[in-house]
């Protein structure tokens, strides 16, 4: 089972990083949403205090007023850990630690944009016992908090920040829609991404010794 196990965000988009609030534990899952508003630069990337090599997932989500983009990694070490954006941009971030996942990596992606009083990112189909990630951006400030779709918690998700997110563990598989309810039109951008863990249960082998002797016998003449 896949766990939340701490988040942190910023409330403005003026910051070039972001400090989680409790050690991070080396091997876990990092996702970090962010929302670049135009003229802030373009980020290069992200690096952190504790060696996580990051990854972008998907592409840059371009609205009027800001781009939005996803990046994960599996924690470099254990540790207090600030996240920085590299190229000298600076943005609105959003930043989760993920336990409950071997060996994380990125199982499915999708993403869309659009202006109407629902967001939504468009579907996967997510691997059993995977973590679900949503992000979004905005154009302008919702005048009430955005409302998380059906299955996520939301994170960040209150009223003045032109961004937000959601997740959950998602156990069962199968498709998943990164979905948000705005309490008015806007103009917007999301993405919804799936992470696995290794270490599933192999499936039984036609080649195991039982299934060889099985065949043999079968084979054999009397």
């Amino acid at each position: 089972m896949a766990t939340r196990v701490q988040a942190k965000n910023t409330a403005d988009g003026s910051q070039a990083s972001v400090t989680f609030d409790s050690d991070v534990v080396a091997g876990r899952l990092i996702v970090v949403f962010l929302r670049v508003s135009t003229g802030d630069g373009t980020p290069t990337g992200l690096t952190d205090s504790v060696g996580t090599t990051y990854a972008q997932v998907g592409s840059a989500i371009s609205i009027s007023g800001g781009t939005g983009y996803l990046y994960w990694g599996a924690a470099g070490g254990s540790g207090s850990n600030t996240i920085s954006i590299g190229g000298g941009a600076i943005a609105r971030i959003q930043a989760e630690e993920v336990s409950g996942l071997t060996s994380p990596t990125t199982d499915a992606t999708a993403q869309a944009t659009g202006t109407s009083s629902a967001a939504a990112s468009g579907s996967i189909t997510a691997a059993a016992n995977s973590w679900v990630f949503a992000g979004l951006i905005l154009t302008s400030y919702p005048s009430v908090a955005v409302t998380a779709g059906s299955g996520f918690t939301s994170i960040n998700l209150a009223d003045g920040n032109k961004y937000g997110a959601e997740d959950q563990d998602f156990a069962a598989g199968g498709s998943v829609n990164g979905q948000f309810t705005l309490p008015e039109s806007n103009t917007w951008g999301a993405i919804v991404a799936s992470f696995k863990g290794a270490g599933s249960s192999p499936v039984l082998s036609a080649a195991t010794p039982s299934a060889q002797r099985n065949r043999r016998h079968t084979g054999r003449r009397f």
